[in-house]
């Protein structure tokens, strides 16, 4: 799905801008450095290395050059950017701060700990659009009211309804999908450092650890969580079931088009090449089939919380391959069904 999402054409439906950007290399490079940077300012916090040399030693951190082509090369030779980019940093670093640099992290508390910063920015997102969306729905359930449906059972006409009971049944969770995202945004902010066997071997490690954190505006959990991925697993799952809430909505606005203006009234929808009087519920498609494409992906997540012993190269791969897109993809399905509820001028019809 990543390449569609970054598809020249395709893009406009399957990316999201915002979502892109704080997953883009550009801001991965820039939350390595951060991590930097409060890695060797918290050891001064700490009285294990000396505050001016830390210092200087984090201005270099902030400005050194660090092309896009070595860290692809470092890819390429080490399965992850991180040693490539503690090796840039150690060029023309101050002599007497080399010892400072990195060492006591390993690429995963690096790559980890920018994970988490990332997530923080993304719940962002995903808290404003779904407080947005809620409020719209509200919006469209109260211009509706008092307008009939018919309603439908096991695809057959059954006993008429209200439009405001069908729009319910799309705005009713929302709200509490708020608060699991902060439930999940909360267990997510944690630093990972352990370093390379996750044991933490570090002088002062116990106040060190909280101090990495503060300046990362993190907590410290007091462990490695290298090879505890439950947390992940269940922001996957999270992302499953919002977007099969909106897929179940897609699902029916399309059959509502279906049945025509009696039940639904789109402003605008896609166009055939073939029949130019056809109006198609894009939308509402789309965000079925991501529906469908986030629960499948989401189990992988699972599958990837088998982590072998201390430290894992390929259930860590896995996990990465799998969890960007649905990060994304959240953020399409929000921003997809507002627009879709955007288009509904009404729904049902006179009494």
């Amino acid at each position: 799905m990543s390449g569609m999402m970054n598809h020249a054409w395709f893009g406009g439906l399957l990316g999201d801008p915002q979502c892109a950007d704080i997953l883009s290399p550009a801001s991965e490079l820039a939350r390595y450095r951060a991590i930097e940077v409060a890695w060797v300012l918290a050891q001064a916090d700490v009285g294990v290395a000396d505050p001016e040399t830390c210092a200087l030693l984090a201005r270099h951190i902030e400005t050194c050059q660090i092309p896009d082509v070595l860290l692809k090369a470092g890819v390429m030779a080490d399965g992850v950017p991180v040693p490539a980019f503690v090796r840039a940093l150690k060029k023309g670093a101050p002599d007497h701060g080399q010892d400072l640099l990195h060492i006591g992290l390993t690429s995963q508390d690096v790559m980890d700990t920018a994970l988490v910063l990332a997530l923080s920015r993304l719940f962002d997102i995903y808290r404003s659009r779904l407080s947005a969306l809620a409020t719209t729905l509200e919006a469209l359930r109260e211009q509706n009211a008092g307008r009939s449906l018919m309603g439908y059972t096991r695809m057959q006409a059954a006993l008429p309804i209200t439009a405001e009971a069908r729009i319910t049944t799309w705005v009713r969770p929302l709200h509490g999908y708020i608060d699991d995202l902060d439930h999940i945004a909360d267990k997510l902010a944690v630093l990972q450092w352990g370093g390379p066997v996750g044991l933490r071997q570090t002088s002062k490690a116990d106040v060190l650890g909280p101090a990495f954190a503060k300046r990362l505006g993190l907590r410290d959990p007091g462990f490695a969580w290298h090879t505890t991925r439950a947390d992940l697993a269940e922001l996957g799952s999270f992302v499953a079931r919002l977007t099969g809430t909106f897929g179940k909505m897609g699902q029916d606005i399309a059959l509502m088009a279906q049945r025509g203006s009696s039940d639904v009234v789109l402003a605008s929808g896609g166009t055939s090449s073939a029949m130019p009087h056809k109006q198609n519920p894009i939308l509402a498609e789309f965000l079925v089939t991501v529906a469908h494409h986030t629960a499948q992906q989401s189990t992988l997540l699972n599958v990837a919380m088998v982590h072998e012993q201390e430290r894992s190269g390929t259930a860590w791969m896995l996990e990465m391959m799998t969890l960007h897109d649905l990060l994304q993809l959240c953020g399409v399905a929000l921003r997809t069904s507002q627009s879709l509820v955007g288009q509904i001028t009404t729904i049902g019809s006179d009494p």
